[in-house]
């Protein structure tokens, strides 16, 4: 059971992100110079296989002009990655390592084996994340600055458990800041200004305005503030009393949290990847809505005070479980946001009504999707609940009203897609580990892997739904086959070097290997059959 488990996530993840890109280099002599012609092909045409066929193209083209006669294609090895590495990316790493240590030496005595693991394994995680994404650096150094802090602050009264967990009430930086419940409200209050800044920007000014700066950082100040607060909750729980601890993901009020700022988080990352803050009116708006049930949960419910766990919920599973599943849930969320934006911008010409209301109820889904969530009828808090659906009416109206302006500010519809298939690849990886975490941890708590409830059952429905996506878009060119590119070509004495072959000479005896020449560039006979995506270029190298 286990090593089937394990296979089948090695699987999704080899799918998605195994990469299998070949490059096809044809060198003609002609005269005073060498004509190069080159090829890459892969299933899925990205954005990303574009921008590396335009690198390796003026790769080749510099080399050759300066007489280099190799050229080294694809991804160093480990220690080539780690020899590259600058002193700031050695600082940041010292810095996580020593921290870790000594939370290790200063908290270790209170921590179970899943939160030392848990700790361990940030380490090398955060390390890498940070020396990949450089913006994570200054986040963490902050957040981990301002959770020390508070938690130095709730150290200077203690009682019988430990630190007074209600110290907050005598201190006025740590009650209208850093305590858990005044972090997270502070990032309900800066999500919802992120997301009017980005609104107006999408509206004032060309693309990356002061407003979406403002934005941006609203959305990074409360995704810093999100974290501030679910680790000094996780403090906090430990001073309630004995074997009362826990990490945060154990209620509906902390998961969405945990949702908010994963969501916030990966927009975050994909608008500096593609260069665009355009987006970003869209997908804040489900954070937006996510805090505003956030706050109706915390009002009706009380639901941030923090309770022992029930013994179900003690599985070391579970605390895997969780996280695994919000990163899926927060990527999809993503996904539909920028699908949304999508038929928004097909549609920006249409004008028959009945061609937009589909569009308008989708809109409106969207912006209700926390109610699912709810346990109790709508009766004790229909007020509220009147009162977000005339909002969510409201701004979906809105939108389709200006939907030609709208349009034309976003992103082409290959970003889009793009992105797309980005969010939904990373969110169906995750979302298959948590099924079978989910599935280990029913067996450890009532006795069964699978007992068909309606959880279970919508679980796998979604699964399924999402594998079949991904598959077809395999098969039909609109997602993305595992692709990288392996080796060495020889530019020197017109030599082509294929990962795995002797070098044999450009011309007559590479083409009766199997390569056809034409017009849109040079393409292996023998895989015309498959769904490939070519992209092509010629140049001319003059000798000087």
């Amino acid at each position: 059971m286990y090593l089937g488990a394990v296979l089948l996530i090695l699987g999704v993840f080899a799918m998605l992100y195994i990469r299998e890109r070949r490059l096809w280099i044809w060198l003609q002599p002609i005269e005073g110079g060498t004509r190069v012609r080159a090829a890459l092909s892969t299933t899925r045409r990205t954005l990303d296989a574009d921008a590396e066929f335009e690198s390796l193209k003026a790769e080749l083209v510099k080399d050759a002009a300066l007489n280099t006669h190799t050229l080294a294609v694809g991804q160093p090895g480990l220690l080539a990655r780690l020899k590259q590495r600058s002193a700031q990316d050695a600082l940041f790493a010292s810095l996580v390592a020593s921290a870790a240590t000594y939370a290790f030496w200063r908290y270790g005595a209170s921590m179970d084996g899943y939160e030392k693991g848990i700790l361990l394994g940030s380490v090398p995680a955060l390390i890498a994340l940070g020396w990949a994404w450089g913006a994570l650096r200054g986040l963490s150094i902050g957040v981990g600055a301002a959770t020390l802090l508070a938690i130095n602050l709730y150290g200077r009264a203690t009682d019988q458990y430990g630190a007074d967990w209600r110290r907050p009430s005598r201190c006025s930086c740590s009650q209208y800041f850093l305590s858990s419940q005044s972090a997270i409200l502070w990032m309900g209050v800066l999500f919802f200004i992120g997301t009017v800044m980005y609104w107006i920007g999408l509206f004032v000014g060309q693309d990356d305005n002061t407003a979406q700066k403002l934005g941006s950082r609203f959305t990074w100040a409360g995704v810093a503030m999100a974290l501030i607060g679910t680790l000094v909750r996780w403090y906090e729980s430990h001073q309630i009393g004995p074997d009362i601890g826990h990490i945060p993901v154990s209620n509906l009020y902390e998961v969405f949290v945990l949702f908010c700022w994963l969501t916030a988080g990966f927009y975050l990352y994909y608008e500096q990847h593609y260069r665009t803050r355009a987006l970003g009116a869209f997908v804040m708006l489900v954070v937006s809505a996510a805090v505003g049930f956030l706050l109706w949960y915390t009002v009706e419910r009380g639901a941030q005070e923090i309770q022992p766990l029930v013994p179900a919920l003690q599985s070391w599973w579970m605390k895997l479980h969780v996280p695994a599943n919000f990163i899926g849930y927060g990527t999809f969320a993503l996904a539909a946001m920028v699908a949304f934006a999508y038929l928004i911008q097909r549609s920006a010409t249409e004008t028959r009504w009945w061609k937009l209301a589909p569009l308008g109820l989708l809109g409106v889904v969207l912006c209700f999707e926390p109610i699912v969530f709810r346990t109790a009828k709508l009766s004790p808090s229909l007020n509220y609940w009147i009162v977000y659906a005339g909002i969510s009416v409201l701004i979906v109206g809105g939108i389709l009203a200006v939907r030609r302006r709208i349009a034309a500010r976003l992103p082409a519809p290959e970003v889009l897609d793009d992105l797309m298939y980005k969010s939904i690849a990373v969110g169906f990886a995750f979302f298959t580990i948590a099924t079978i975490l989910g599935a280990f941890w029913a067996a450890e708590a009532w006795g069964g892997y699978w007992s068909w409830d309606p959880k279970e059952t919508w679980a796998l429905i979604v699964w399924l739904n999402y594998a079949a996506l991904v598959a077809h878009a395999a098969d039909e060119g609109p997602a993305r086959q595992p692709v990288g590119v392996v080796g060495a070509v020889r530019v020197g004495g017109h030599h082509l070097r294929l990962p795995g072959r002797e070098h044999v000479p450009v011309g007559p005896a590479l083409l009766r290997r199997g390569v056809s020449l034409g017009a849109a560039g040079c393409a292996p006979a023998r895989y015309a059959s498959r769904p490939f995506v070519w992209r092509d270029g010629i140049t001319d190298i003059r000798h000087a």
